[in-house]
């Protein structure tokens, strides 16, 4: 959960920090089901005409002020604090493009402290950084502060996702070999993909008697709906029967280096393993420019699937696992926050922290913030436009979800064939499925 006095700002800027207005109250009446979200957008486009800097600046930080979605959770006057600061240095620097290192690094500077896990800053062509993301730097800082972590993104899980399958069981990728110890999988199921959607269903014995399994899936975003639609004889339908099966003991999900997507995955993998509807999570967006201007919150709420009856069958306690770490990003966590909810268990490591969503101005909710655009120096501001909170009002963006069972990337045993993370898992679903 994210506790401000630990994040002070990067810098000292001078002057009286404003107070900010207090918030709007809750909805908790209203409903809100989860959105069919479609590519963010450009959003809007604050244009300058002027090369000066000043203005260019004003243009950024006018377009922060009115599309930052979490100035709630950033410390009071910050962005205020900025201006009195920033405005004169960049006045200095005379016309664009001239000076355009230095002023995208002013940028950077007075956006570092900034929680939003999605904020993104492309820059024009040429210049020593094209883009600053400052969540990237701050999951980075983990390993650099910790350089006894076995950092994962460049290893195993992550780099078996190559080659681009052109048809259900591709053998041009391999997830399997090195990645779980053999005897594990007991079918592999299907590994199906498209565009960089890779995705690997298998069969987990459960005890090893052979009377049951644990289902298991793996995949790298939310991209399924959009990739492989509703074939019922591909990867959703073989999912669909999988997961409802008799035999069926329970789900892991392995979403360790999954970078998130679209949410309308989120439904289609969750329901059909409800009884009952799930509401997991409090949404939020703005309804206004001015920085506070929120619109009321409303519940996440995750539909349950007719065949969710299975699930009710089992007492209504089929037990469901994340696999979760660093590299768990967005629909990921939300995901996870949702497998909490159902009783279920995060194992792993502290995930990203951008548990908000991008929304453009396409999606069918008007969001009155997220991701805008310029023409000068700096092209393209990516953020959330829809905010995700926990039941309890816990922000998690820039801090991330913390699993219920920490463990750590281990990479020697990992290569060795030995997955503590998934073996941790297995061992829960097989405890719960035994009374335990």
């Amino acid at each position: 959960m994210r506790n401000m006095s630990d994040r002070l700002p990067a810098l000292a800027l001078a002057g009286a920090l404003l107070l900010a207005s207090a918030l709007g109250g809750c909805r908790p009446e209203l409903d809100l089901l989860p959105l069919a979200q479609t590519n963010a957008d450009e959003g809007t486009t604050y244009a300058t005409a002027s090369d000066s800097y000043g203005d260019i600046f004003a243009a950024f930080w006018q377009g922060m002020s009115e599309n930052y979605l979490y100035w709630d959770a950033e410390p009071a006057g910050y962005w205020d604090a900025v201006w009195r600061a920033y405005k004169p240095r960049f006045d200095a620097l005379g016309p664009y493009p001239a000076n355009a290192e230095a002023a995208r690094q002013h940028i950077a500077d007075m956006v570092a402290p900034l929680c939003d896990g999605h904020l993104h800053i492309s820059f024009e062509s040429g210049l020593s950084l094209s883009s600053v993301s400052p969540s990237a730097d701050r999951i980075e800082k983990r390993f650099t502060d910790n350089p006894g972590r076995d950092n994962p993104k460049e290893t195993f899980y992550r780099n078996n996702w190559s080659g681009t399958p052109s048809a259900l069981n591709a053998s041009n990728w391999n997830y399997w070999e090195g990645c779980i110890r053999p005897g594990y999988i007991i079918d592999e199921g299907l590994r199906a993909g498209a565009d960089s959607l890779h995705i690997a269903l298998g069969k987990i014995d459960d005890d090893g008697g052979g009377d049951g399994y644990i289902a298991y899936l793996s995949f790298n975003e939310f991209t399924i709906t959009e990739n492989l639609g509703s074939n019922p004889s591909g990867f959703i339908g073989t999912y669909l029967s999988r997961v409802t099966d008799a035999q069926c003991m329970g789900v892991i999900f392995d979403l360790r280096g999954n970078t998130g997507g679209y949410n309308a995955d989120i439904p289609l993998l969750l329901s059909p393993l409800l009884a009952g509807d799930l509401h997991f999570a409090w949404t939020r967006t703005k309804k206004g420019v001015n920085r506070l201007d929120y619109a009321p919150t409303l519940p996440y709420v995750v539909r349950a699937n007719p065949a969710g009856a299975h699930r009710a069958a089992n007492a209504g306690r089929m037990p469901l696992a994340a696999l979760v770490d660093d590299y768990t990003i967005s629909c990921a966590e939300l995901l996870s926050l949702a497998i909490r909810a159902t009783g279920g268990r995060l194992i792993g490591t502290t995930t990203w922290g951008a548990v908000g969503l991008r929304v453009g101005d396409a999606s069918p909710v008007i969001t009155h913030g997220g991701s805008f655009t310029h023409n000068k120096l700096w092209t393209g501001v990516v953020q959330a436009g829809l905010q995700a909170q926990g039941l309890n009002g816990e922000v998690f963006e820039g801090v991330g979800l913390e699993p219920d069972e920490r463990i750590e990337f281990n990479l020697s045993a990992f290569a060795s064939g030995t997955d503590a993370q998934l073996e941790a898992a297995i061992a829960y679903v097989r405890g719960l499925t035994a009374g335990g």
